[in-house]
């Protein structure tokens, strides 16, 4: 947790997380949030016992800043304290939830023997949140980002990314921020490679420079007759596969193009490349 605290972002991955100790959670909690603040208010069935939990007030517990972005990633299968943990983290608005909405075992309970054989678990107490004064069970956790749970991850990142270029002093992390943004969108939602984008593209540049398809692939011949794969990512954007700081811009035409543009991870300055 201590490592942590010099990110620049926080994704928790909870897709597949069902459940656990609720004083585990509590701890966990107690990193994102302000000391004392109430977590949760738990109703028992056994003599109608209400007890409050509350973050730690530990001066050993390193707090998580406020200003590091936090998203929970969650699908159906996310449960119990899970749940509880995603669901205390939305509701203080500290964390943004991505994914599917949660399985709906918000209360906590105890197994009970049956027989020699057989043993069941019934929920012994009701979980409220003391913002929403609401309980999960039953419903679960709906995300503030719908999107399916393969998709979540992405999802966040490009979240993450976008949130920090739009915010960030620095022009070279911008730039590296900005980078990323393509790749994240086309993985989201993939733009395919047509014939006329292809049909425009290949073809002889100056320098002895070439783009040719071959076999599925589109593949770019440099200057020193070194062969480099072009993958495409949308918006007429192809990332070199040998070299991942260098990207292939050319523009939407139905004709063949005049010129393509090479671009750099770092926002060097262009490189004009015209066909012959």
């Amino acid at each position: 947790m201590n490592f942590l605290l010099y990110s620049s972002a926080i994704i928790i991955d909870l897709r597949e997380n069902g459940g656990g100790s609720a004083e585990t959670m509590n701890f966990l909690l107690s990193y994102f949030l302000e000391d004392s603040i109430q977590i949760s208010e738990l109703r028992y069935r056994k003599n109608n016992n209400v007890i409050k939990s509350y973050t730690m007030n530990d001066s050993s517990i390193n707090k998580i800043p406020r200003n590091i972005p936090i998203y929970v990633l969650v699908s159906n299968r996310t449960s119990s304290a899970a749940e509880g943990f995603a669901y205390t983290l939305q509701q203080y608005k500290r964390a943004v939830i991505v994914g599917e909405q949660t399985k709906g075992e918000g209360n906590p309970g105890k197994l009970f023997v049956i027989n020699d054989d057989l043993y069941i678990m019934i929920p012994t107490a009701e979980a409220i949140n003391p913002v929403s004064k609401k309980s999960i069970d039953g419903i679960g956790v709906i995300p503030d980002i719908t999107v399916s749970k393969n998709k979540a991850l992405t999802k966040s990142l490009l979240e993450a990314y976008s949130s920090l270029a739009a915010r960030t002093s620095s022009e070279e992390l911008r730039l590296l921020y900005q980078w990323q943004i393509p790749l994240l969108e086309n993985e989201l939602d993939p733009e395919p490679l047509t014939s006329n984008i292809i049909s425009s593209l290949v073809g002889n540049y100056e320098g002895n420079r070439k783009i040719m398809y071959e076999d599925g692939s589109v593949f770019y011949i440099n200057s020193a007759g070194d062969k480099e794969g072009l993958e495409y990512m949308g918006k007429g954007i192809f990332r070199n596969t040998e070299k991942s700081w260098l990207r292939l811009v050319m523009p939407f035409t139905n004709k063949p193009v005049s010129e393509f543009e090479w671009i750099w991870e770092d926002g060097g300055t262009p490189q004009k490349v015209k066909r012959v």
